[in-house]
């Protein structure tokens, strides 16, 4: 039996992975789409895939793949992930801290080895292939049936059209046209979902600013060195207090949006950072380490979610998660998985969609410190794709004509 391509249904396929990915996130956003089932089934699932995706990646040979510093900050960083995991588990004083590391924290760091999918990419065509030919008209064909009813299931399964939007130019014409009505209906129906529009609208800017400045190398790293230290400046505006760029844009926003609580103008990111911010400071937390994965935070305006002692266990804000557990130095280090695939996608390759990827990579830098939530999600499962796809070292080497025949074939 053969689920596409050459891929036996009976052995763990990485389409397995975005399914159950789907299933989960799907329950957790629509009402009554899906019969209600037992949570412990969903831990089941997440860890099934996880482990089948651990062994997949360890049985896979390096040598000539990737770059000797990929590999060292890799490993650096899921070594020191598995610090912050101990140290987070010595702390754990009940059975919610246990829940949140073992349901957040490690599936989020195992999630990581995602990134054998985009370094073997050769050998992994039938996802991609799943993804264009199965997956996107399915989508457009339930946009018909959830307009105006739990439409959220659209805007969680069009999660990896990113991939393809920064491929544009090298796919055929109709998939093109594909590629465009379903980036038009996912903005139409659930324009309410921020960060997904906002990745969806940063991917068209990105391939017309590189298309614009004809992917000249100089001109791009100009650009990530600025791009860099945008979020870096704005954070020292903020804590200095001169200015606050989530309260100028909601305000700017309100006056097409009404600015209610859940609005689509509404400033739900500066009450974050002060209540993360001021925590640290008052527990004297460890600036450079972090205090561990089972670390939490005061907050007054979730108190029906305080089930530890500890606090709220994790905000919306994935820099604010990471300096709050593993510091600066976990800051760092996921700095260094997004820069460094992003450096080598700009300036050592033979394609452009390397240079886009990368350069999207670079734009993740920026959602770093608005969202990118550090839990088991199809964002993250993207996300680490792309990057496995900038360290590749096959992936770089191949031409334009190469990457068009790799889609189009």
């Amino acid at each position: 039996m053969e689920l596409i391509g050459n891929q036996n249904l009976l052995r763990f396929n990485y389409i397995y992975i975005f399914l159950i990915l789907a299933l989960i996130e799907v329950q957790k956003y629509t009402v009554g789409l899906i019969p209600y089932y037992p949570a412990i089934i969903d831990y089941f699932l997440i860890y099934f895939i996880l482990f089948g995706l651990f062994f997949q990646s360890i049985n896979i040979n390096l040598n000539e793949k990737i770059t000797s510093n990929s590999k060292k900050i890799f490993l650096v960083y899921w070594l020191y992930s598995l610090i912050v995991i101990i140290i987070g588990l010595y702390d754990s004083t009940s059975y919610w801290d246990y829940k949140y590391i073992f349901l957040n924290q490690v599936p989020y760091v195992m999630l990581s080895f995602s990134i054998f999918i985009g370094i073997n990419f050769e050998k992994n065509r039938y996802f991609f292939i799943f993804l264009i030919k199965k997956l996107f008209p399915i989508i457009l064909l339930l946009s018909i049936f959830f307009y105006d009813n739990n439409y959220s299931i659209i805007s969680v399964l069009a999660i990896p059209l990113v991939i393809f939007i920064l491929s544009f130019s090298y796919l055929n014409k109709k998939t093109q046209v594909l590629i465009v009505t379903l980036s038009l209906v996912v903005l139409f129906v659930d324009f309410n979902y921020r960060t997904n529009s906002l990745r969806i609208i940063l991917c068209y800017l990105s391939i017309f600013l590189l298309f614009f400045f004809r992917y000249k190398q100089s001109i791009l790293n100009t650009l990530t060195i600025i791009i860099i230290l945008i979020p870096l400046y704005l954070l020292f505006l903020g804590i200095d207090g001169s200015f606050d760029v989530f309260t100028h844009l909601s305000d700017k926003m309100n006056l097409y949006y009404e600015n209610s609580v859940y609005g689509f103008g509404s400033n739900t990111r500066t009450f974050l950072y002060v209540d993360v911010l001021n925590s640290i400071i008052e527990k004297n937390s460890n600036i450079f380490f972090g205090d561990g994965a089972s670390a939490g935070y005061q907050t007054r305006y979730f108190v029906d979610q305080i089930l530890s002692e500890k606090g709220r266990l994790s905000s919306e804000v994935g820099f604010l998660n990471t300096l709050l557990k593993s510091g600066i130095l976990g800051v760092m280090l996921y700095f260094l998985i997004l820069i460094y695939p992003a450096y080598l996608a700009i300036n050592f390759s033979k394609n452009k969609l390397s240079k886009n990827l990368g350069f999207f990579l670079v734009l993740n830098w920026v959602l770093f410190f608005i969202e990118v939530i550090q839990t088991i999600n199809i964002t993250n499962f993207v996300n680490f794709i792309i990057i496995g796809l900038c360290i590749s070292n096959n992936f770089r080497k191949l031409s334009d004509e190469e990457i068009k025949s790799f889609f189009n074939n």
